[in-house]
């Protein structure tokens, strides 16, 4: 448990004000007591917190401060022009969480014209602005060169290159493993996958590889059904033909558009072949992973102040990963095969 000034002031049996005063070294508490306040803080381990600490520094001086205010680092395009509805629910998320926990989140857009990391960088510092949550961004090489040393950083997904920071991301591992003996238990037999080449390497999870692999493990598949596609909209022609010679049972697809493909190749969904969407490609109707972007953005934040609260900033020397799983939900394109 954290040791407050309200738990040494519970100890000593005197008032939070007193504690308070007497750490500060205040001349209005007698030399006796603030020598008892400070043996007792030492002995229970009380720590002031950094970020109160500040913010009574800066209004003691009359200062407005951004210390609670934390930066939403985007590298692509602003949020406000964003079309693609998954990062506008990382930010929903990581902004919810920050108020929950007193912090306002204000992005900052590295693909504007005016804005550089060393502008960036000297923006933060001079307001004051100490937390900083990278975006998940499109490039699986970015790099972004400031002073880290500076700052409480973390970032969302897999794929930034630097700096190599603690991070949270869809639990791509576990979440295939659920989805696959779920649908083993159904009683399916021949699954095939269709992923985005291009996701694939921009997210560095490598569901393909993934999929292949339990595929061999709960079916004990030698060559598993997978494609790997480059552009959905030119080869619609090329993925049913794939999956007129493999004859899946039940195709799973990162695109929305192929749905219509498997049931003009392999028959009516359900009835003849089951169909699941990842990706947030789904219908409403649809089974799918149900990632769970806005758990992601919201645990970002979780590392970020969690940082703040214990006075870290910079690269760590390790980087933590946490894995957010998503559920998954069967939806009205599976049927059960087994009695």
């Amino acid at each position: 448990m954290r040791v407050t000034q309200r738990t040494l002031a519970a100890k000593l049996g005197i008032s939070a004000n007193a504690v308070s005063l007497a750490l500060r070294n205040h001349p209005s508490i007698s030399e006796a007591t603030r020598a008892r306040v400070k043996a007792m803080a030492e002995e229970m381990g009380y720590r002031p917190n950094p970020l109160v600490a500040a913010l009574t520094a800066d209004r003691n001086n009359g200062r407005r401060s951004d210390v609670t205010t934390l930066a939403y680092l985007t590298t692509c395009h602003h949020l406000r022009s964003c079309s693609e509805n998954i990062r506008q629910l990382f930010y929903k998320g990581a902004s919810e969480r920050a108020e929950a926990c007193g912090f306002a989140l204000q992005e900052f857009c590295l693909a504007e014209a005016d804005l550089n990391e060393a502008i960036l960088q000297r923006i933060l510092l001079s307001r004051g602005i100490q937390g900083v949550l990278i975006a998940p961004p499109s490039d699986p090489n970015l790099s972004i060169q400031m002073d880290w040393e500076y700052f409480a950083v973390a970032a969302l997904g897999h794929n930034l290159a630097h700096p190599r920071v603690h991070h949270a991301a869809a639990a791509a591992y576990q979440d295939t493993f659920n989805m696959l003996s779920e649908l083993k238990a159904m009683g399916y037999q021949r699954p095939a996958a269709i992923f985005g080449r291009r996701n694939e390497r921009n997210q560095h999870s490598q569901r393909w590889a993934i999929f292949e692999h339990l595929s061999r493990q709960l079916w004990g598949l030698s060559q598993p059904y997978v494609y790997l596609c480059d552009d959905a909209l030119t080869e619609r022609s090329q993925v049913e033909a794939w999956l007129r010679d493999v004859q899946p049972d039940v195709v799973i697809s990162s695109y929305h558009l192929f749905k219509a493909s498997v049931a003009t190749v392999l028959g009516e969904v359900p009835a003849d072949v089951g169909y699941v969407a990842i990706e947030n490609s789904a219908a409403e109707e649809d089974a799918r992973i149900d990632f769970v972007p806005e758990t992601v953005g919201a645990v970002g934040i979780d590392l970020v102040t969690a940082q703040l609260y214990r006075n870290e900033r910079g690269i760590p020397s390790v980087a933590k990963a946490v894995q957010v799983e998503s559920p998954f939900v069967r939806g009205s394109s599976l049927r059960v095969l087994t009695p």
